[in-house]
C-alpha cells in the first residue's frame, strides 16, 4: 500500500493525504467510466455484426441483454468513485479550516485544551502538541515515589483567576458544561522555541492528574512542564497520591490549586459555573 504524503499517523488524518487519497480515486473513477465505454462499444458492435435477419435477430438478442446488464451494472461505478472522490477533498478542506481556526484561537488566548475519556487516550486540539495524536504509544503506569524520594512542598492555593492556567480550567469546564465531579488539570509546557501551550484534560473522575501526565512523560516533556494546576488539591491518598506522583515526575514544574481535596464545600460548584459564592453556615 502506497503512503500518503503525511506518512502514517495514527488517529491523525492529514489533509494532504485525503487530497492524495481523493486523487487515487478520481483516477481509478476515470480508469472504470472508460472500461465500461469500451467493453459495451464491443458488445454494440458485436450485437450489430449479424444483420437484421431472423439469424442476426436470434444472435443479437443475448448481446442486447448482455449489453443492457453490464450497462446498468457497471454504470454507477464511477458515479460512486467519483462522489467518493469529492467528499475527500471536501473533508480536507473541513480539516485544514479547522487547524486554521485552532490555531487563531491559540495565537489569540496563548491555550490549547483538549479532553480525556478515560486512561490511554489522548488529549484533542491542537495539532502537534505535547501528548497529541502523534505521540507515542501509552507506557504504563508509574507508580509514585519512596517517601524519601518526596518533594514535601505543598501546591500554592490560588484565587479563580489568579493564574491563566486556573482560568483555562474554568473556560473549559464552561465549555463543556462539565462542573460537578472529576478533575480537570492544566499543565504549561515550554516548547523549544520558547512560547508556551496549556494543555487542559479531564481524568473521568479519578487520578485527573496522573492520567492527563503520562502522555506527557511517554513524549519526554516531563522537565519541560514548568506549571500544574488543579481545582481540586492533589489527592494524598496511600495508591494513586498525585500530590507526590506529580511533584517527583513534574520536578521543575510550579503547582497550584484552588479548593482542598473535599471540593464539596458550599460555593464551590458556584463558583467554577462563575455565580456568586453560597455563603456558609456558621
Amino acid at each position: 500500500m502506497r503512503e500518503g504524503p503525511g506518512g502514517a499517523r495514527g488517529t491523525h488524518v492529514d489533509p494532504d493525504d485525503l487530497d492524495w487519497a481523493a486523487a487515487r480515486t478520481e483516477e481509478v473513477a476515470e480508469r472504470a467510466a472508460a472500461a465500461r465505454a469500451n467493453l459495451l462499444g464491443v458488445l454494440r458492435a458485436h450485437s450489430g455484426m449479424w444483420g437484421t435477419g431472423e439469424l442476426g435477430a436470434g444472435v443479437r438478442g443475448p448481446y442486447e441483454r448482455l449489453t443492457e446488464t453490464h450497462d446498468r451494472a457497471a454504470g454507477g461505478l464511477p458515479t460512486v468513485l467519483s462522489s467518493t472522490g469529492a467528499g475527500l477533498r471536501g473533508d480536507a478542506a473541513r480539516r485544514r479550516g479547522t487547524e486554521r481556526a485552532t490555531a487563531a484561537a491559540i495565537n489569540r488566548t496563548g491555550t490549547a485544551t483538549g479532553d480525556r475519556r478515560g486512561p490511554g487516550a489522548r488529549p484533542t486540539g491542537a495539532t502537534g502538541r505535547a501528548g497529541g495524536a502523534d505521540s507515542p504509544p501509552h507506557q504504563g503506569r508509574r507508580p509514585p515515589p519512596p517517601p524519601e524520594g518526596r518533594r514535601t512542598a505543598p501546591p500554592r492555593q490560588v484565587r479563580r483567576d489568579e493564574t491563566g492556567l486556573g482560568r483555562a480550567v474554568v473556560e473549559r469546564r464552561r465549555d463543556v458544561g462539565r462542573f460537578g465531579g472529576g478533575g480537570h488539570p492544566a499543565f504549561r509546557v515550554r516548547n523549544a522555541d520558547g512560547t508556551d501551550d496549556i494543555l487542559v484534560d479531564h481524568g473521568g473522575g479519578k487520578r485527573s492528574e496522573r492520567v492527563a501526565g503520562v502522555p506527557l512523560l511517554d513524549t519526554g516533556r516531563g522537565t519541560d512542564v514548568t506549571e500544574i494546576h488543579s481545582a481540586r488539591d492533589y489527592c494524598n491518598q496511600r495508591g494513586p497520591n498525585c500530590d507526590a506522583w506529580t511533584g517527583h515526575y513534574f520536578p521543575n514544574a510550579d503547582r497550584t490549586r484552588r479548593y482542598e481535596y473535599d471540593n464539596n464545600i458550599p460555593g464551590s460548584h458556584q463558583e467554577i459555573r462563575g455565580l456568586p459564592p453560597i455563603k456558609r453556615r456558621k
